[in-house]
């Protein structure tokens, strides 16, 4: 990761939309089932599996079908926390996802691996 990449990484870990920095909060995951895995894909990049990927991909339909009864039960209020919590740079598509994952999350190539 270049050091330019390693800089906006580290913007966006204490970044939100209100302009006021802090680190996400992952106990607000309406779902606590799938915060750890949706931490461990922002902070390493690391794939959260079938359901959590085509949810961070913002593909309803893959998401929908891959959910168990639990994960369904709570998507409407997991999309709003990801709107809400979730810098644009790490979901929304396919391409997002698949870059995000190649970088290897915010904390690729910093002090915390």
């Amino acid at each position: 990761m270049s050091a330019d990449d390693q800089e906006y990484a580290k913007k966006l870990f204490t970044a939100d939309i209100s302009g006021k920095d802090r680190p996400i909060d992952w106990g607000t995951c309406p779902n606590q089932q799938m915060a750890t895995s949706f931490k461990l894909y922002y902070e390493r990049g690391l794939s959260p599996g079938g359901f959590g990927r085509a949810f961070l991909a913002n593909d309803l339909q893959a998401a929908v079908s891959r959910a168990d009864s639990f994960n369904r039960q709570y998507l409407v209020d997991m999309v709003r926390w990801a709107q809400m919590t979730l810098p644009p740079e790490c979901w929304g598509s396919h391409e997002i996802v698949d870059k995000w994952e190649k970088m290897g999350g915010v904390l690729s190539g910093s002090e915390y691996e």
